[in-house]
């Protein structure tokens, strides 16, 4: 990441019982999640992963979230749209410096789709989320622009999030399958594309 693209990962650590780990990319208000299997047993038997099926397809992207301080509210608001969801489902994972984060995810349709976002309330104390992490890039300040997405009918996607999240926070290009295929960092006047 370092070499590549200019930016620096920082530990996180282990998600308990469900087989992943992961650095992060703090952005100032997002960041990137860098995460693999740690342990393959925890990591098939969750019913919502999708790093194990990302990283044998050799995908890059597993999945992407959009952010909420108020998960009830959207579960109701995707309930009155008529779309289905699983959740909200807790969880946590612990800092190698011994503080326990804590949030609640919900995922839309049947959770397995990765073009379609799961939406995250963190219940972190003011300053602690990870996108906060004190951090100085190589490349300097950065920030996501646009997560990029596939799909056989691209409209129909992009129609799909519009209901759903309102402003569309992505860009949808026609491909085999529906996927996070890339995500646009802007680091100053320098277009950053990882794929």
């Amino acid at each position: 990441m370092r070499d590549t693209y200019g930016l620096l990962s920082v530990p996180g650590g282990r998600h308990p019982g469900v087989g992943t780990a992961n650095r992060l990319v703090p952005l100032g208000s997002t960041y990137l999640e860098l995460i693999t299997v740690v342990d393959e047993a925890e990591a098939e038997a969750n019913p919502l992963g999708l790093v194990a099926p990302a990283l044998r397809r050799g995908a890059h992207f597993a999945s992407w979230a959009v952010r909420t301080d108020d998960l009830d509210s959207e579960l109701r608001r995707f309930e009155t749209l008529g779309f289905p969801t699983l959740g909200p489902h807790r969880g946590a994972r612990l800092r190698p410096d011994g503080v326990t984060l804590r949030w609640r995810t919900l995922h839309l349709g049947d959770g397995l789709n990765p073009a379609l976002p799961f939406v995250i309330e963190w219940q972190v104390p003011a300053g602690e989320h990870p996108a906060e992490l004190p951090v100085t890039h190589p490349v300097g300040e950065a920030s996501i622009e646009r997560v990029v997405l596939s799909a056989p009918r691209p409209a129909q996607l992009r129609d799909q999030l519009r209901t759903l999240l309102g402003e569309l926070p992505a860009e949808v290009v026609g491909g085999a399958s529906e996927e996070v295929t890339a995500v646009r960092l802007r680091a100053g006047d320098r277009l950053l594309v990882l794929d």
